[in-house]
């Protein structure tokens, strides 16, 4: 985190498009990072109607590159429910990209600096999108792999209930032949 900032965000669409949720948070202070990931574990947001930088990135798409702020600004922007952890973070400069997978955005990457003098420029904007893509494309195809073990997993159920049905059609049949043969004898 040095190169690239003090603290990190991924945050998500749901899979049914509404509400966003926190997937990971980072912060180089652990206790810091403890307190944010519980405090935001027990947010949801939605996109259509939150206020936030984030928000308004994944539903616009276009990435939000704040190179130097006032800490007091950035707390300003942030939804109420934010408003003391932001402050805490003591956030001074901001970058939030959108992740997209098949061009459909499904969620975004926050990086933030903690303290003056270190300013994001468009170097930072372009490695961060390209970072996101990527984890876009793995993001989608974790969620592809999910829905195919959904289906597997149905499939083998259908397979196992036809193949108990066969098992006893089987022994249906094995007692009619013994009935026939029987009979014939």
């Amino acid at each position: 985190t040095d190169v690239i900032g003090d603290g990190c965000t991924i945050t998500l669409i749901d899979t049914d498009g509404e509400p966003l949720f926190n997937a990971a948070i980072a912060h180089r202070d652990a206790a810091i990072e403890a307190d944010y990931t519980t405090y935001i574990a027990a947010i949801r947001q939605s996109k259509r109607s939150s206020t936030s930088v984030t928000e308004s990135v994944i539903r616009t798409g276009e990435p939000r590159l704040v190179a130097e702020i006032d800490p007091a600004v950035q707390v300003a922007q942030v939804d109420d429910v934010l408003k003391p952890l932001v402050t805490r973070l003591n956030v001074h400069g901001l970058i939030v990209v959108p992740i997209r997978a098949r061009d459909a955005i499904t969620g975004s990457i926050s990086l933030f600096r903690s303290g003056p003098g270190r300013a994001y420029g468009t170097d930072d904007l372009i490695l961060l999108r390209d970072l996101a893509d990527r984890a876009g494309l793995a993001i989608e195809n974790a969620r592809l792999y999910d829905l195919l073990e959904q289906r597997v997993r149905v499939r083998t159920a259908e397979l196992e209930a036809a193949n108990a049905q066969l098992e006893r059609a089987a022994d249906e049949l094995a007692t009619v032949n013994v009935r026939t043969s029987t009979f014939l004898a």
